[in-house]
């Protein structure tokens, strides 16, 4: 499955969280006490992979991949989510705008508050 966030393909160290879109080296923040956290939730930094429909997806804290699957749920009630071929996910100020590409072509739009 790929993952695009606001057009923009993520899911690897390098080009950003599969959740927040922001790669490793741009978006931990050491703090005071020299820990990393996540510059946008504030969360201890992890690199935590997931596997999603037979890809890694990376995620820069336990926060954000958690968000991720549950958005994947959310989307499973409409589309079925071993199906997906590409996830497209637009922020938007009320949540965000889902649009899913199954395998066999068709488009899916959903919006979400996560």
């Amino acid at each position: 499955m790929r993952v695009l966030i606001n057009g923009i393909e993520v899911g690897t160290e390098e080009s950003g969280c599969a959740y927040c879109g922001f790669p490793i080296d741009s978006l931990r923040v050491m703090t005071v006490s020299g820990r990393f956290v996540c510059a946008v939730c504030g969360r201890e930094w992890r690199s935590i992979n997931i596997e999603v429909n037979g890809r890694k997806l990376f995620f820069c804290c336990e926060a954000h991949a958690r968000l991720f699957m549950r958005l994947l749920n959310e989307v499973n009630r409409f589309v079925n989510i071993k199906l997906v071929n590409k996830l497209t996910i637009t922020n938007d100020v009320d949540g965000k705008v889902i649009e899913v590409v199954d395998t066999d072509g068709n488009v899916h739009r959903l919006k979400v508050s996560v």
